[in-house]
């Protein structure tokens, strides 16, 4: 089987011009087809370096997110009512103890018939032990919100940076995904144009090194036709 010196067509062995390109047998090793034989061996062998080296990098689409990502952050008031709420009740549950016990201890140690202390000082004192629980109660409830405000700005902050930095990496393997989708289609587009070659190399030829070394052989003169350097490989 020979093949066409120019084109890379199939020709019968009686054939004297290429069906092909026109191309006349006994003209094939003019330096002008030599030099078009490697142009297309060289074009040839471009396109298959580049899908090869496109094969290592391509991965499957479907490891890629189809879109962008965006997480929503998280408000400090998302973190911060429970502790509001917390110091109300606080403030609410430690006022009516204090003042339910000292109440209930003052009452039972107080006869206004044998009492030294005079009914007035009396209610002076139960309006002090008011005044002590309201106090009281205040301070708890005022700490409850200074830990509320701490605990909920880190909660806040902890939260929000790890949702950006998670919304950075989706990002930034949806950008790998692009990427990875124009290297498909780079692939693609080269396999198409491979195939417009024909048999111009023999199936068994058709890797990007055994293909340079084809070229080096026909530029070296040792050999005019594709077949002869793949026999020489």
């Amino acid at each position: 089987m020979l093949f066409c010196r120019k084109c890379g067509s199939i020709m019968g062995d009686e054939d004297h011009i290429c069906l092909n390109c026109g191309t006349e047998v006994g003209r094939e090793n003019t330096p002008d087809l030599k030099k078009d034989l490697i142009d297309r061996l060289t074009e040839y062998q471009t396109l298959l370096s580049d899908n090869e080296e496109l094969e290592t990098m391509i991965k499957p689409q479907k490891n890629f997110p189809s879109s962008v990502t965006t997480f929503k952050k998280k408000t400090f008031w998302r973190y911060f009512w429970p502790y509001v709420l917390g110091a109300g009740l606080s403030f609410l549950v430690v006022y009516l103890v204090i003042i339910i016990i000292t109440a209930y201890t003052r009452l039972n140690s107080y006869n206004p018939y044998t009492s030294s202390v005079s009914a007035k000082t009396f209610e002076t004192q139960m309006m002090g032990d008011v005044y002590v629980g309201y106090f009281t109660a205040l301070i708890v409830a005022v700490a409850l919100i200074v830990i509320g405000i701490k605990v909920s700005k880190a909660k806040q902050r902890t939260f929000n940076q790890g949702a950006e930095r998670m919304a950075a990496e989706v990002n930034e393997r949806y950008k790998k995904g692009l990427l990875n989708q124009k290297m498909i289609e780079l692939h693609t587009d080269n396999e198409r144009k491979l195939r417009l070659f024909g048999d111009f190399v023999p199936e068994d030829y058709r890797t990007a090194s055994q293909v340079a070394s084809i070229i080096a052989l026909i530029k070296d003169d040792k050999a005019s036709t594709v077949e002869e350097a793949c026999a020489l490989l």
